[in-house]
């Protein structure tokens, strides 16, 4: 996953996988294989310079940090699913009395 964050400091977008970009030979952007090649980023079909590049005329330029998913996942949820998983097992044995 991805944080993709303005210069100001806000959050544009957390996403799954990006869409990096590049300048094609004709001069249009175009799709990057992977982040190395890239100039930017495209998000909701909006092109971002990526921080270090101005190739993408009138753009805005953001960062792009690499972001770990499982961080995102809030502790409280853990337990519910743990917790619905305990009951589920709990049905399917007979036991009805914890």
């Amino acid at each position: 996953m991805y944080r993709i964050i303005k210069m100001d400091g806000s959050e544009l977008a957390v996403v799954a996988k990006a869409m990096w970009v590049k300048i094609g030979p004709s001069g249009s952007l175009a799709p990057a294989k992977n982040r190395g090649d890239a100039v930017g980023i495209a998000y909701q079909s909006v092109a971002y310079n990526l921080l270090g590049f101005d190739r993408i005329p009138d753009a805005e330029t953001v960062m792009v940090a690499d972001l770990d998913a499982g961080k995102l996942i809030s502790p409280d949820l853990l337990d519910l699913s743990v917790d619905h998983e305990y009951r589920l097992t709990m049905l399917e044995l007979g036991l009805t009395d914890l």
